[in-house]
């Protein structure tokens, strides 16, 4: 059930950070702008992955991530706080697994 919950989360996020990228519509040359603007969703969704096969380092590269964006980015804790959280989850299911 926990399961469940924290790939739902993981789909959530990859959805809402997808939106981002879709100002670009408008422009010249829009579809390699898209293409740009959904690397933050390549990523998220290469994390989602990885937590999906290995919740314990998936875990540990969520809450990297989340870390990562924030002190780079300067981006709050609207964007990096669900990184963090899914990240926990994720970290938390793993080492209830190992142990």
């Amino acid at each position: 059930m926990i399961r469940k919950i924290i790939r739902g989360l993981s789909i959530v996020f990859v959805l809402f950070i997808s939106l981002f990228a879709m100002d670009v519509f408008g422009q010249d040359g829009w579809f390699l702008a898209l293409m740009i603007h959904l690397i933050p969703t390549y990523i998220a969704i290469i994390l989602t992955l990885i937590s999906w096969k290995w919740e314990f380092w998936g875990g540990i590269l969520w809450i990297m991530t989340g870390i990562i964006v924030m002190f780079t980015t300067g981006i709050g804790l609207i964007i990096t706080g669900p990184m963090i959280v899914i990240g926990g989850m994720n970290l938390w299911l793993g080492k209830r697994k190992i142990n």
